[in-house]
């Protein structure tokens, strides 16, 4: 039978200090303790991780913890400056198996690795490897991270083609291959994934890429069922939005996508980048005590509604260019 599953966090945040980068650009290194407490699985318990800044093509930033979800924050090498990639990967943990929700870069697999390791997990129990879209940044650690895990492939069905050829053809994404991979499990709207007692339901929310999928699953805090959503972005990223052949109803596909995503339940707004939903504010905002800031039920509808204000004005741009 499955059931919700419980969340409880206590996030404190201690010390930074600056560290310039080759560019005099600060980088700060942040160490972020989190101590956990959950009811219903011995597979969570409470934990204490600090991920070190890393120089060099190396990511760095902080690993963080809400409930059953690691949060990563990364960054990539671009020339002689280090810029934020932002990446957000979750590892849902249940009796039964793990499911990892996106797997970065090409180069991420071994720095998830060890955070999946040094929080007392392994690899090899992760039985799904969820995409949320076929770009390189989500999807380039695929094909690594099964052939180290062993796990099963997950994505939404219009992605699945981009998946196994390992690149897709329109946007700046495009000149950016990633070892092509096979997906074990193509999803359409309204499909269930269902290990250990915990219910994960797909949302195609196409348009940033044409097999963008959300994902929905219920929790519990202190006896309160809240829904969390798993966002795919619906930023246009630089895509192509008028004259797409590849992608003709692209523009169709955000319009539904903003649509399903306002009307959706959401209490806990987890998306794919850390900086849509302001997590370093929040991870400060716990240390204050109160309420739980990652619980906000409006959160999903202000950042909708912004993409979709963002998404017209950048319509309104293309069209205006393809007149002259």
């Amino acid at each position: 039978m499955a059931h919700d599953v419980p969340m409880s966090t206590l996030i404190r945040y201690h010390s930074k200090r600056q560290l310039p980068d080759k560019c005099g650009t600060p980088i700060w290194k942040r160490f972020i303790y989190i101590k956990y407490v959950a009811k219903r699985s011995q597979l969570f318990r409470p934990y204490k991780q600090v991920l070190r800044c890393q120089r060099g093509s190396h990511p760095f930033g902080f690993c963080m913890r809400l409930h059953n979800v690691i949060l990563r924050s990364n960054s990539r090498s671009s020339g002689e400056c280090l810029r934020t990639a932002d990446l957000a990967i979750y590892l849902i943990a249940t009796p039964k198996g793990d499911i990892l929700i996106d797997a970065g870069e090409p180069e991420s697999p071994p720095l998830i690795e060890k955070n999946i390791t040094a929080l007392g997990f392994r690899l090899s129990d992760i039985r799904f490897l969820i995409n949320s879209h076929a770009h390189f940044d989500h999807a380039g650690g695929l094909a690594e991270m099964q052939k180290k895990s062993g796990a099963k492939i997950v994505g939404g069905a219009p992605d699945k083609p981009i998946l196994e050829r390992g690149y897709i053809t329109f946007g700046p994404s495009a000149p950016i291959h990633s070892t092509p991979v096979q997906v074990d499990r193509a999803v359409h709207d309204g499909d269930r994934l269902k290990l250990g007692g915990v219910v994960l339901t797909a949302h195609l929310t196409p348009g940033h890429t044409p097999g963008c999928t959300s994902w929905t699953m219920p929790v519990t805090e202190n006896g309160v069922r809240h829904e969390v959503v798993f966002a795919c972005s619906t930023t246009t990223g630089g895509n192509p939005l008028v004259g797409n052949t590849e992608y003709p109803r692209i523009v169709s596909d955000f319009r539904h996508s903003f649509a399903v995503l306002k009307a959706l339940k959401a209490d806990v707004f987890l998306p794919g980048h850390a900086r849509f939903f302001d997590a370093h504010g929040k991870a400060a905002r716990v240390k204050a005590g109160g309420p739980n800031p990652f619980v906000d039920s409006g959160e999903l509808r202000r950042y909708t509604e912004a993409s979709e204000r963002d998404f017209d004005v950048e319509l309104a741009k293309q069209e205006a260019a393809a007149k002259r």
